[in-house]
């Protein structure tokens, strides 16, 4: 069975501010094969005061059903935000968050923003993805 990846994640407002305390929580979709059977069930994690955090996940791309993790993010003053559906890849290094989650589609292929160093520190691409490199000023 594949190792975990660790996930980081910084949470901002739309003005730049940290988004403090709260909990953010990763539902695999459905139970998973690799190796042994994958049960689904929903990890959580605190959102620091300074709106980071690390989570540790099994990476579903190694797995046989095209499983992914809906991410939903709970404030500290009980609003919940769906950020929308992940694949977690296999990775010894840490993983930034923001790297996954999808932007949208655009014909058809998941649409994710990212650094040219992000980018280029990319393990594997995915050929379903539209890869879209922020500048950096």
């Amino acid at each position: 069975m594949s190792g975990p990846t660790q996930i980081t994640f910084t949470l901002r407002t739309p003005n730049g501010d940290p988004l403090m305390g709260g909990k953010i929580a990763f539902a695999l979709s459905g139970f998973d094969l690799d190796e042994a059977v994958v049960i689904p069930e929903t990890i959580e994690a605190q959102i620091a005061a300074d709106g980071t955090g690390t989570v540790v996940l099994w990476p579903n791309v190694a797995g046989l059903r095209d499983t992914s993790y809906r991410i939903t993010i709970t404030t500290a003053g009980g609003s919940r935000i769906e950020l929308g559906a992940i694949s977690v890849p296999e990775s010894d290094a840490a993983v930034a968050m923001h790297t996954l989650v999808p932007v949208g589609t655009l014909g058809g292929l998941k649409t994710i923003v990212l650094t040219q160093a992000e980018y280029d520190g990319l393990d594997v691409r995915d050929g379903q993805t539209l890869y879209l490199i922020r500048a950096e000023v």
